[in-house]
């Protein structure tokens, strides 16, 4: 039975944690807080990491885009984990919804100017959104996750529709890219490799490797779709907390930097900051 019982952030940001930390006067994270941070990291990394695969198969395949680009690997991303039907799977996409919550509260505590003109959604946007398709897949298992962020009932309702969407949508225009007999996808056109870390990243790059996050994501993109060229997936130290498609390469490379921000951004809850 799928169950989500991660969402850490309650009625939108209540604060229980923080409330928590704040008792305490903690400045050093327990072993259980740490282990937490560092799933809530591997959870965010993974969805980044099928956002920035949707940028690449659209770049690959040469796909339409109906509307803004961010938003259609948004939906991919989340769909694509959900169709997973694991439990794992389930918990990073709560991650990512706890993830865009927490970066908005950074923002608003570090005053940082909401940018309405960017590519992306705005983070409280993304979350709700993300959610929704969650809730569309299955009201059941993540009925709960409506109710701790305060998912409107009006929204609700729209959910499994715009899951079906989302989901028929991506399917439609991937669906030539699958093969056949003649022409079938295959293992080896998909690279991964984990770059070297400053000590600063060791920590990051463990996340990532241990959970042998490339290694699936070559996978599940050699065994299913036949590309025209080789592709590759990289994990490196980049100089800053970011990931990204380089279409000239073909290559989609996520930063241990962005790994080690979504640990501190947890941290930094735990601790009341």
């Amino acid at each position: 039975m799928r169950q989500s019982d991660r969402s850490w952030i309650l009625g939108a940001l209540g604060g229980f944690l923080l409330y928590f930390a704040s008792l305490q006067g903690a400045t050093a994270l327990t072993d259980s807080q740490k282990r937490q941070s560092d799933r809530f990291a591997l959870g965010n990394a993974v969805w980044i990491l099928y956002h920035e695969i949707g940028h690449l198969l659209i770049n690959e395949f040469q796909l339409p885009v109906l509307g803004r680009e961010e938003d259609a690997v948004d939906h991919l991303a989340t769909v694509t984990l959900l169709e997973g039907a694991d439990e794992q799977m389930d918990g990073f996409l709560t991650d990512a919804v706890d993830g865009f919550f927490l970066s908005a509260r950074m923002k608003r505590r570090k005053n940082t100017a909401r940018q309405f003109f960017a590519g992306h959604g705005l983070d409280e946007q993304r979350a709700y959104e993300v959610a929704c398709l969650m809730l569309g897949n299955d009201k059941n298992a993540f009925f709960e996750l409506a109710e701790t962020i305060n998912l409107p009932a009006d929204q609700r309702e729209r959910c499994p529709s715009a899951y079906v969407l989302a989901r028929s949508s991506w399917q439609a225009v991937l669906e030539p890219h699958t093969g056949g007999w003649l022409n079938r996808p295959s293992k080896d056109a998909v690279t991964f490799a984990y770059g070297n870390s400053s000590p600063a990243y060791a920590r990051a790059r463990a996340i990532l490797a241990d959970a042998q996050v490339l290694e699936a994501a070559a996978d599940f993109l050699g065994l299913k779709y036949v590309f025209p060229r080789q592709i590759a997936l990289r994990a490196e130290e980049c100089g800053e907390a970011n990931a990204y498609f380089r279409p000239d390469d073909g290559e989609v490379v996520i930063c241990y930097e962005l790994v080690e921000e979504f640990r501190a951004l947890l941290a930094d809850y735990f601790k009341g900051l």
